[in-house]
């Protein structure tokens, strides 16, 4: 014979699955039974897995409010319904837990307005839009569900909808329980109408009433000032207050030009809630912070360190990479090397890809070598090499790739990588490069080819290159070499002081020496002698 508890046990069962739907009932149940005896029963129902059976047990926690059971109950369920799609839909909001929520994809009507409400709840209020679009109110959630639908018309600026939406919220029966939200809604749809002053009267009503999320929202909203929002930012915290704190904290610092305290209130943002509109909106005012910090003549003294610990926020695609390059640019002008080429590091290797990033490696490594860092130059130019590059590029990514060797006493294997370069600036390089070695006939002979290949308008640089091929000549022991290269280029140089101090140094020269001694003797003594 069976146990008659275990008769019992599923009997009652039998009658919690019948009316699963019917809560009201369930709790009839408990109150005649006793909440103890009527969970027993169902446990006892379910125990062996029973999809049925932990569906009517889900249910019953869910009558008495007991959502994390309701949840734990249905976790166990292998194969959901439509039924018991929107119970756990239900349960996830009663919980708060939004982002799971946020996260699915519903098929019914009720399921799908949960997630709206969700996403409203975590401020993605456009994606919101989207999936009321396709959605109901779900059974005792009318206002709930309205007054989260004019929320998201409200941020999306739609006046007419906002309205009807708070119209209906206002009517139905759970409207009355939550006039803080309505309050709240109310005057921020009248500051979308540009009533800036009723809106903050309304603001007032709002936040006077007890304190909750809402009430406290239309405090923040009426706030004026720094302070104020300090304030608020101690007296309450809650996910959709916090959002709203800080983007203001964002903007408020943003006017004052404290650039850092306005990027770590946007970083908050992003960071905290990243499926909001919010998070979008702090991005492209976080973006305008970086533009700002380097556009005033007066930096602020750590400009470089603010700039580099918020990139992220630069825009994407070339706006963010020009933003990157002009403030390198004017790190650069201050003599800011290292951290020009911290920020130009973070672009070459986090935002550029291919031949924009072997191009603006050759940047990056000129920056290293200004900052003294040739080993580091040396490996971006050989973390970046790129294939089908234009030959300006090549040629100028060799040249900073043999003053990096240079630089670390590896002078053959840069003159090596030169050694088949002609173009005046490489021939000015390898002549540098040899005359730092002590190979000075090389170096002549290239500073030699830079001059005579030089435009016939002389600049400061191609006259110091003919001094400098002139007295490597001479420090080669090559006299005739001195004497053609200064005939053929003083003429170049008629008029310039560079042209004197070619001829003078060849007083070194012995026979020239020994020829003005002779010259400076004769003058002295071949005349009549003193009295």
């Amino acid at each position: 014979m069976k146990n008659p508890l275990a008769v019992a046990c599923f009997t009652l069962a039998l009658v919690f699955e019948a009316s699963a739907e019917d809560r009201s009932a369930m709790l009839g149940e408990s109150m005649r039974l006793g909440f103890d005896k009527a969970e027993e029963a169902r446990l006892a129902a379910s125990a062996s897995g029973d999809a049925a059976a932990l569906k009517a047990l889900a249910a019953f926690y869910a009558a008495h409010k007991l959502w994390p059971e309701a949840l734990a109950a249905m976790e166990r369920i292998k194969t959901p319904d439509p039924e018991l799609e929107t119970l756990a839909a239900e349960t996830q909001y009663r919980l708060g837990r939004y982002r799971k929520l946020a996260a699915l994809s519903p098929t019914g009507d009720a399921p799908r307005a949960f997630r709206a409400m969700a996403l409203v709840r975590l401020g993605a209020h456009s994606e919101a839009l989207a999936a009321f679009a396709k959605s109901a109110p779900p059974e005792g959630f009318d206002a709930d569900y309205f007054l989260s639908k004019a929320e998201a018309l409200i941020a999306a600026a739609d006046v007419a909808a906002a309205a009807a939406a708070l119209t209906k919220a206002t009517e139905a029966q759970d409207g009355r329980d939550q006039q803080s939200r309505v309050r709240y809604l109310g005057a921020a749809l009248l500051r979308l109408k540009g009533d800036e002053a009723k809106a903050r009267a309304e603001f007032r009503r709002a936040g006077d009433l007890p304190p909750d999320d809402w009430s406290m929202r239309a405090r923040l909203a009426a706030a004026e000032g720094r302070q104020a929002l300090d304030l608020l930012s101690l007296a309450w915290k809650s996910g959709a207050f916090d959002r709203h704190l800080l983007m203001r904290q964002g903007s408020l610092s943003a006017r004052a030009g404290e650039f850092e305290k306005a990027l770590r209130a946007y970083a908050a943002v992003t960071a905290r809630f990243p499926e909001s509109d919010a998070a979008l909106k702090a991005q492209a005012e976080a973006g305008g912070v970086l533009a700002a910090v380097f556009e005033d003549d007066t930096l602020p003294a750590d400009a470089a360190r603010i700039f580099f610990d918020h990139v992220a926020f630069a825009p994407p695609g070339r706006e963010g990479d020009a933003l990157i390059r002009s403030a390198a640019a004017r790190l650069k002008t201050l003599g800011l090397y290292a951290e020009a080429a911290a920020l130009i590091d973070h672009q070459v290797f986090k935002r550029l890809r291919g031949a924009d990033r072997a191009r603006v490696a050759a940047e990056l490594a000129d920056l290293h070598l200004a900052a003294r860092k040739p080993k580091a130059a040396l490996a971006a130019l050989r973390a970046t090499r790129f294939a089908g590059l234009d030959a300006e590029t090549n040629a100028r990514r060799r040249r900073l790739e043999a003053t990096a060797l240079a630089r670390i006493g590896k002078e053959d294997a840069a003159l090596t990588l030169l050694a088949d370069a002609e173009q005046p600036e490489d021939r000015r390089l390898r002549a540098s490069i040899a005359w730092d070695s002590g190979d000075w006939s090389q170096s002549a002979a290239d500073y030699a080819a830079a001059f005579f290949a030089a435009p016939d308008a002389l600049s400061r640089t191609d006259r110091e290159t003919a001094v400098r091929a002139a007295t490597a000549y001479l420090l080669a022991g090559d006299r005739d070499g001195y004497r053609a290269f200064v005939g053929a280029a003083a003429p170049r140089l008629e008029g310039a002081r560079e042209e004197a101090l070619i001829k003078s140094i060849g007083d070194v020269d012995r026979d020239a020496f020994l020829k003005r001694f002779m010259d400076y003797y004769r003058a002295l003594y071949s005349g009549p002698a003193d009295s």
